[in-house]
């Protein structure tokens, strides 16, 4: 409507000279639209991980309620591993999707209480060399579970990295996603 109705208040000469304002017209606020839908996609992408890593410690014989549990929005961390060790009852895990290993450091560093470990699918080995290990360590991370096929791809001298926190105590700062739910049930 609006393109028929500058066609007629212009003329067919000077379609050109308002092409602009109707491309901005006609594409309004898809910017914000398209910004959205992808945080929308990271969201879903994100619950959808956290689901999976539930079904994997459900599928190894972990229960949900006694041994962890899934939090809320407003809970530090994704998931609450429990523990009958005093020195460490429980365990905060912040799952983390592909190229995100910023926000993982961000969100282990929110966890205000107690021993955490980062969880992630991540796919970029270079976001984990030496410099960024000793930034998850100052964020609280006891450990971070990455993929075989990337922490494949580390450098060697990041995947000698240690952690001296707690729950993780001169082990390897990073491991194999695979051998999480192993590493929870001896937790």
């Amino acid at each position: 409507y609006y393109i028929v109705y500058k066609m007629i208040e212009f003329g067919n000469k000077q379609v050109e000279t308002i092409k602009d304002e109707w491309i901005d017209y006609l594409m309004g606020d898809y910017h914000v639209f398209q910004t959205s839908r992808g945080n929308s996609l990271v969201s879903l992408a994100g619950g959808i991980n956290e689901e999976l890593l539930k079904t994997a410690m459900e599928n190894d014989g972990l229960k949900e309620g006694t041994e962890f549990k899934k939090t809320g929005a407003q809970q530090n961390g994704d998931f609450i591993m429990f523990s009958t060790a005093q020195d460490h009852p429980r365990l905060f895990v912040e799952v983390k999707s592909y190229k995100a290993r910023e926000r993982l450091q961000r969100g282990l560093a929110e966890i205000s209480d107690g021993d955490k470990v980062g969880f992630g699918y991540f796919t970029d080995a270079r976001e984990f060399g030496v410099k960024h290990a000793y930034r998850l360590i100052d964020a609280g991370a006891s450990a971070v579970y990455l993929p075989q096929q990337t922490l494949d791809d580390i450098s060697a001298e990041a995947k000698a990295v240690t952690t001296s926190r707690r729950a993780g105590r001169g082990s390897l700062l990073y491991r194999p996603i695979e051998q999480f739910v192993t590493d929870m049930k001896k937790y």
